[in-house]
Order: C-alpha cells, then sequence, then structure tokens
C-alpha cells in the first residue's frame, strides 16, 4: 500500500511524486518546471509520464499516478480533485506572408476559410479544435493528415501545408526559430485551462495543492508571444520556394 509521508518545514519531500502530463502540456512546462520545483521544494523526487488524456486518466484511477496536469474541460473523473493551474489563448500559427498575418482581433469566422492542421485521435487540443470549428460552421480541417506532436505541426505549417490553432505556451516555444507568424481571435477568445487532478481518497492533499500553487506560479512567469512574423530567422528555416 502507498504510503503517504509529510513534508518538513524546510519544503523537503520523502516519497516521490507520480506526475502524468499531457503532450501538449509536457514540452512547455517541464523546462521551467523542473528546476522550480527543485528549487522551492530541494527534496522532492518526481515521477514523469507523458500520455493523452484518457491514459491519464486512467492510470490515476488505478493508483499508477499520484497527479496528473491536463486541459480540464469536462469533470477529469469522479472522484478527483482538480485546481486550476493557468488559463491560455489559443492562437492562430499561419505562414508569414499570410494576409492575416499579426492580425489581434480576428473573427472565429476566420476558421471557414483555412486549412487546419490537427494532432492525432486522443489529443484534448484537436477535440478543443474541433469543437471550435463546429460552432462557427468550418470544416476546413486537413482529414488527410494527422501528427503526433506540435512541433511537426507548427513545421508543417512553415511549409505551407496550412494553419494551426495551438496554446500560448506551445507558440512561445515552436515559433522562435521557424519562418511562421502569430494571430490572436478578438476577445473572448478561444482558450484552454490547464489544472492538476488527483484522487480526492489520497491522504497527500496537502502535498498536492502546494506542488500545483507552484505550478501555477511557474506558468506565471512566462512572457506573452508577440503576435507578429518572427525577424531573424536563420537562413536555413526560410520558407522553400515554389518549383
Amino acid at each position: 500500500m502507498f504510503v503517504a509521508a509529510a513534508s518538513d518545514e524546510e519544503g523537503q519531500w520523502f516519497e516521490p511524486i507520480r506526475i502524468g502530463l499531457i503532450p501538449t502540456v509536457a514540452p512547455y512546462l517541464l523546462p521551467a518546471m523542473l528546476p522550480a520545483l527543485r528549487k522551492r521544494f530541494p527534496g522532492l523526487r518526481l515521477s514523469i509520464v507523458e500520455d493523452q488524456r484518457a491514459g491519464l486518466l486512467e492510470a490515476l484511477g488505478a493508483g499508477i499516478l499520484d497527479v496528473a496536469v491536463l486541459a480540464l474541460q469536462e469533470m477529469a473523473c469522479s472522484g478527483c480533485v482538480e485546481i486550476e493551474l493557468y488559463s491560455e489563448d489559443l492562437i492562430l500559427i499561419v505562414p508569414q506572408g499570410d494576409p492575416i498575418a499579426g492580425e489581434l482581433g480576428l473573427p472565429l469566422s476566420t476558421l471557414r476559410d483555412l486549412k487546419l492542421l490537427l494532432l492525432e485521435e486522443g489529443s484534448c487540443l484537436r477535440n478543443s479544435t474541433l469543437d471550435l470549428c463546429r460552432s462557427v460552421g468550418a470544416f476546413g480541417v486537413a482529414a488527410d493528415s494527422r501528427f503526433c506532436s506540435l512541433a511537426t505541426v507548427v513545421q508543417c505549417v512553415f511549409g505551407g501545408h496550412g494553419a494551426a490553432l495551438v496554446p500560448e505556451s506551445v507558440a512561445e516555444i515552436e515559433t522562435q526559430n521557424v519562418a511562421v507568424a502569430a494571430a490572436r481571435f478578438a476577445s473572448p477568445a478561444p482558450s484552454r485551462t490547464v489544472g492538476l487532478v488527483f484522487r480526492s481518497s489520497s491522504g497527500r492533499s496537502e502535498q498536492y495543492r502546494r506542488l500545483a500553487a507552484a505550478l501555477a506560479e511557474t506558468r506565471l512567469g512566462a512572457e506573452p508571444v508577440p503576435c507578429a512574423p518572427l525577424a531573424d530567422v536563420p537562413q536555413a528555416q526560410q520558407a522553400p520556394a515554389s518549383t
């Protein structure tokens, strides 16, 4: 049986925490999260799993994971506690030179004129994108393409294969060295809320709440992505010429 352990006043944690993160959060939160947690909780040991939402919730319910970080859509599971960490806008990524590049107040109806690139089945972001498209009668998704990572999606936008709807935290990282541009929707913009989920029956709920507070603070320190074409992109990343 997993025995809960207390943490001391110095922030030391005596038992590891098994944490799961969805793929559209893990690569973008972990680089800031891991050093911040090491500094704040010197004794904390983490076991990290990346998986889709359904897999994380199954592992959480089975006791394989202690906590999960995922997009909060409907209630994650019965008998779970959800703590909101942060909310972020969904940003449109388009090729440089696109007529809407750098726009700050796009109507959602803009989606009707775009070919959107989607992640694979099971992705929270895929489902959110499809729901948003249906709400405005937009059906121009790239049905013949699907992707495992948003890094690949952004590269395909760069290559002229379509546009993509990505969370702001993703745009901050994936657009740094790729010749693409960002555009924002008018308020209220589409967004997602990321949260930490754990079993309500856990004897370590206070530790998990402290962990959630630290993760929320980590994300609050992030810089917003500029909505303009990126400058000083290496020559190797310039868009290929048409042949």
